[in-house]
């Protein structure tokens, strides 16, 4: 049985929890003491209005709230933006002495927008929105997004936005990041194999250095070390590569080639790997994204496969080492792992339904730039010709 007595706090209660907190209150900003105060003078209102509100004046109010809660948290992604500003401009690495620097300023390059979105999954948390044909989004966005719950923690905050901040420093990069099927400003598309083959590179080179950072943020807080388990590259997992490695660009890309590896059940350690996760999103994400020049009724793809030299240019951002490379092009990142059945047929029907030829039979990124500069070249060449030629007066 409910006591519903308790629900209302009588007038002693109310006076004795309103001296507690004026007590607490000592040196705080006025505009503070009066957020409290307006916060606990509501919530006796909403006390209050139980018996006499409706049901949709109370979901209205509730709306309210949440328009409220968004407003803080608002706020606090900002405090928590400034935060992580301050830890990278002390980044106290001797082996990266300018990893902070490099970060920040690929921060103020990129220009992301930050933004709060309650509809990411739980389990994602944030994400970085390049390319998109969403009609409210179309183009180019370049957008990061949180959940609004995800900036009640600063570590975690912090930890995935350097995670995202990295998708963006690749996508700026990479032309072949760039040539996307999502991407609606280009009929230039990497084949789908390849496709493959980049997102879980963006998805290495992300979570290698996420680890990185979290390695460095644990030095202070031990608490990130433990909380790190979870993700596809733990700082104990870095920290142990790092070890055995000869310098920290070794262990980065010894990392990054090992990143994906692990398998998604612990229970099952010879069965489904991260790789094989990465090739049914990058799959899916594929499919998709031609469904909507489908419906846009695009013509003119053209479809390029890819050399070492893409691959690599994915992590050749400039903050830190190059997770695929530092000094020379790492060769393993070429390396195609097999695709499951499932993936395979996939693969095979959106090949077919999009007139998608062999990827043996498509032209590199290079030599198709190369070929459209030199058509460009020759059509300045003649038009210039034209512009100069003055016909003979008779």
């Amino acid at each position: 049985m409910l006591d519903h007595a308790s629900e209302h706090p009588n007038e002693a209660e109310c006076t004795a929890a309103s001296g507690h907190f004026n007590a607490q209150a000592v040196g705080q900003h006025p505009t503070v003491i009066d957020l409290h105060k307006s916060l606990w003078n509501l919530n006796g209102a909403i006390r209050s209005a139980k018996p006499h509100a409706s049901y949709e004046q109370k979901r209205d109010v509730k709306n309210q709230f949440k328009a409220m809660v968004y407003a803080i948290s608002m706020q606090m992604k900002d405090d928590l933006l400034a935060m992580m500003d301050d830890r990278l401009s002390a980044w106290n690495d001797p082996d990266a002495p300018d990893f902070g620097r490099q970060f920040l300023a690929a921060m103020q390059r990129v220009g992301c927008k930050i933004v709060l979105d309650e509809s990411i999954p739980e389990s994602s948390v944030a994400a970085y929105r390049s390319f998109s044909y969403a009609p409210h989004n179309f183009g180019f966005p370049n957008q990061i997004a949180t959940r609004v719950d995800h900036v009640d923690d600063p570590d975690p905050y912090i930890s995935s936005m350097a995670h995202e901040y990295i998708h963006a420093f690749q996508k700026h990069a990479s032309p072949a990041l760039r040539c996307s099927p999502w991407n609606p400003n280009t009929r230039v598309i990497v084949h789908p194999e390849e496709w493959i083959m980049l997102e879980a590179l963006s998805e290495r080179d992300a979570y290698t250095k996420q680890a990185y950072i979290n390695s460095i943020m644990a030095r202070s807080n031990p608490d990130i070390r433990a909380r790190s388990k979870r993700n596809i590259v733990s700082v104990v997992d870095f920290e142990n590569i790092r070890a055995s490695s000869a310098s920290l660009e070794d262990a980065m890309v010894a990392s990054a080639l090992a990143s994906l590896q692990k398998p998604t059940d612990p229970n099952f350690p010879r069965g489904r790997t991260f790789v094989n996760n990465y090739h049914d999103v990058a799959l899916n994400h594929y499919d998709n994204a031609m469904g909507k020049r489908k419906e846009h009724k695009e013509t003119g793809h053209v479809f390029v496969r890819l050399e070492l030299k893409d691959f690599w240019q994915v992590g050749n951002y400039g903050v830190g080492p190059n997770s695929f490379g530092q000094y020379t092009m790492e060769p393993l990142i070429e390396k195609r792992h097999p695709l499951f059945s499932d993936a395979r047929e996939k693969l095979a029907l959106i090949c077919k339904e999009n007139n998608i030829p062999p990827l043996s039979q498509c032209p590199t990124l290079s030599d198709y730039e190369e070929s459209i500069a030199v058509t460009a070249a020759n059509e300045a060449s003649r038009k210039t010709a034209s512009q100069s030629y003055t016909p003979r007066a008779f």
